[in-house]
């Protein structure tokens, strides 16, 4: 397995990945790599014969890569590469490859070796193949649940792959991935957020990338790149909406059900309307979850990449199967020796065609039009150099093809005022190429013997959309030159075709991130309506309770003054004490829906913390009293820009929780750290106390919910103090699981930015 080192530089945050650099980037992707464990016992069973058809291993070879998508996708590629194109499920794509089933899966690359031990054992990889097996189980099971078109056995496959981008990501910058893994869980937040952030592309379009790379079932490839969106919002070209469908609920079920690691920290999606839209009750779901449960319990998990015994039995299955590889490789030699050595050109241009699918990126394109000019001299001329034009802003990508070398590949910029309207004549030489066309006109000078080579413009009706550079030797060859001519147009009329296929793409993937934007700002926007809708009747309780309430208290001060029977001066005194407590429930709800505008200021952190102590310690609260504040601010001077009192009452929020959670015992951390990707500080509480559970923890910030008794609480805290943080620019969120404790992250800009 190999990767392009010009753009898999893994020392920080990447710039944004276009269409060109991503394609490039995945087709160096020649595998993805598996556990140890698993390659050991692929290995073991290829050297025994399990490959061949009926043999004793075949069954076992097969449920080995039924619970493994690193392998399930090699299998479908190689079955697509052959040209079934109609087979989606993995048993399909075995049955298709026959015999070749082994040589479809060898050389096999392993995890450990692929993205280093030290990346290996910073995440739980194995976790990721159990997610991606119970979500296949859970896709599968679903399936048979509804009337649906699709194989029940596609579902299985589409939900076993449909996280293979992570995969992708790892291997090609392991470094940044494990960057984005961490950023993810310390903000509690979707992963994809982060893999954009870090390294500028989302498992979700790198799973497509991929999968169109490998010939991929189109409907695999549809849900590894739509599985996080919701059933509404799919684009109406979409193929197979309920597949979609059926593994985004898979996943956020098994997500739910915490059964093995996606890195995705972010609260599932809405499960039972997502289910409403397949026709699922809770019945159905209910039952489901138990198969799945059922069905993971006989799987053996996976091992850990990083154990030694797993990686010394596979080098020696490696070597056992090099041998079984060795016979094949002899056999084939010898059905190899029986064809012809030479080929005409043009029966390279006829193979050129067939292998142009209809969705060929440019890079594939470029590779092959050097192929076929290669060809037309007999594929010893010396080096070819092919090239894209690009549109406005966007660079020129080249590709060097030289036969004692491996292709190269460049992405050189273009000129600001590229004219593509006008080819160069075919008489330019290469001087004159460069200058209209780059932004640099030595730029691929290295490249390029100026006097020793000849121009082939590429253009199509209107449009110039590359060229090839050829040896001189090649142009000395009458009927090269003249097939040359010939095929102008139809190379031109390839490229021209992957380029706009290309344009389609991008707006695709940018519909669809917009898409994604739009329905993040209609929640918000609804929740802002909500807000106003809350202010405006706490405006007018405010107005049509406040003067009533202040009559029954002055009333009942009255009467307590002037009677001398106890009973009345108790009831009259515990009428003013709830007209007063109406009253401030009254205060807190406008304070909530239309918060004072903060005054901003530098607030240094390690001293908020210590007077959110002794304001804590000072409150008529027992729990208060008995509960133990410990302060870790290793940066003195880290400072937040916030308003003063409204993040120290946001705080006094949090800890108040902590304190009720942990009862007589609490103890609470207060820590602080700088976020080393966006800059901003962030403010930790953590308890030790009972936690919260799944449908708790969904509605902590909601206001007025408390899981107390009636009466113990009203529930404003921590929902007023989200308010207070959001209306500071911040953010806040909650992590927590039962009997484990809870940590309350507040995000604010620092001081400094």
């Amino acid at each position: 397995m190999a990767v392009s080192k010009q753009f898999s530089q893994d020392d920080g945050p990447h710039p944004a990945l276009n269409v060109q650099q991503l394609s490039l980037l995945l087709r160096d992707l020649e595998s993805l790599p598996t556990l140890p464990s698993v390659a050991a016992e692929v290995l073991e069973l290829l050297a025994d014969g399990a490959a061949e058809p009926g043999s004793a291993g075949c069954k076992k070879l097969r449920a080995i890569v039924r619970g493994d998508f690193a392998l399930a996708a090699r299998v479908l590629s190689a079955a697509g590469r052959r040209g079934a194109d109609g087979v989606c499920t993995i048993d399909a794509a075995m049955e298709r490859l026959g015999a070749r089933v082994g040589l479809s899966l060898l050389p096999l690359a392993v995890l450990t070796e692929s993205i280093g031990p030290q990346a290996a054992g910073a995440f739980g990889w194995p976790a990721l193949w159990a997610h991606c097996q119970a979500v296949a189980a859970a896709a599968e099971t679903i399936a048979r649940h509804l009337p649906l078109e699709d194989d029940p056995g596609e579902a299985y496959t589409a939900g076993l792959l449909h996280d293979v981008g992570k995969l992708a990501l790892a291997c090609c910058f392991p470094k940044s991935y494990v960057r984005a893994l961490k950023s993810a869980a310390k903000h509690g937040a979707g992963l994809a957020e982060w893999e954009r952030t870090i390294i500028g592309a989302d498992h979700t379009v790198a799973g497509r990338r991929l999968a169109e790379q490998w010939r991929l079932p189109a409907k695999v490839a549809e849900v590894i790149w739509l599985h996080h969106q919701s059933p509404e919002s799919l684009p109406a070209a979409v193929s197979s909406p309920e597949l979609i469908a059926v593994v985004g609920l898979a996943d956020a079920m098994v997500r739910r059900e915490e059964i093995g690691d996606s890195g995705n920290c972010e609260m599932p999606g809405d499960i039972p309307e997502m289910a409403a839209w397949l026709g699922l009750g809770e019945v159905a779901l209910k039952n489901i979850v138990e198969a799945v449960r059922a069905e993971m319990a006989k799987r053996t998990a996976p091992s850990d990449p990083a154990a030694s015994a797993a990686g010394e039995r596979c080098r020696r299955a490696r070597d056992r199967a090099n041998a079984w590889l060795a016979r094949q490789c002899r056999a084939l030699a010898e059905k190899v020796d029986a064809l012809e050595t030479q080929a005409r050109a043009f029966e390279h241009l006829h193979a050129f065609l067939g292998r142009l699918a209809e969705d060929a990126t440019i890079s594939d394109v470029l590779t092959q039009i050097g192929q076929v000019v290669g060809s037309a001299g007999g594929g010893d001329g010396g080096a070819i150099v092919v090239y894209s034009t690009p549109q406005p802003g966007e660079p020129v990508l080249a590709l060097r093809v030289d036969a004692p070398n491996s292709p190269a590949w460049r992405m050189v910029p273009s000129r600001s005022e590229l004219d593509a309207a006008s080819p160069p004549a075919p008489t330019a030489s290469p001087g004159e190429v460069f200058e209209g066309l780059l932004a640099d006109p030595d730029a691929l000078a290295d490249w390029i013997d100026e006097g020793a080579v000849r121009h082939l413009p590429l253009a199509t009706p209107g449009r110039w959309v590359g060229g090839v550079f050829y040896p001189e030797e090649l142009a000395d060859q009458p009927a090269a030159a003249r097939l040359l001519d010939s095929l102008a147009g139809t190379l031109a009329l390839a490229l021209s075709v992957a380029q706009g296929q290309s344009r389609a793409i991008l707006l695709g993937e940018q519909l669809a991130g917009a898409n994604q934007v739009l329905a993040e700002a209609q929640r918000a926007l609804t929740e802002a309506r909500a807000m106003a809708s809350v202010g405006e009747m706490a405006a007018g309780a405010a107005h049509e309770l406040n003067n009533p309430l202040a009559v029954i208290a002055g009333r009942a001060q009255w009467l307590a003054q002037r009677s001398d029977q106890e009973d009345i001066r108790k009831t009259s005194d515990q009428l003013t004490r709830q007209a007063q407590r109406m009253s401030e429930m009254i205060t807190e709800l406008m304070d909530f829906a239309s918060p004072p505008k903060p005054n901003p200021q530098a607030v240094e952190v390690k001293a908020l913390f210590g007077e959110a102590a002794r304001k804590f310690a000072a409150l008529d609260d027992p729990q208060a009293t008995a509960a133990k504040v410990d302060i870790q601010v290793n940066e003195p001077a880290l400072s937040v820009w916030a308003d003063r009192s409204q993040v120290l009452s946001a705080v006094l929020a949090a800890m108040d929780n902590a304190a009720e959670a942990g009862g007589d015992r609490a103890r609470i951390a207060l820590t602080a750290e700088v976020d080393e990707v966006s800059g901003s500080v962030l403010l930790v509480i953590e308890d030790d106390g009972s936690g919260m559970d799944a449908e708790t923890l969904a509605q902590a910030f909601t206001p007025f919910f408390s899981r107390l008794p009636a009466g113990r609480r009203r529930g404003m805290g921590l929902s007023r103090a989200r308010r207070y943080i959001e209306n500071n620019a911040g953010r806040m969120w909650l992590r927590s699981r039962p009997d484990e404790g809870t940590t309350v992250t507040i995000e604010l800009p620092s001081a400094e930015s």
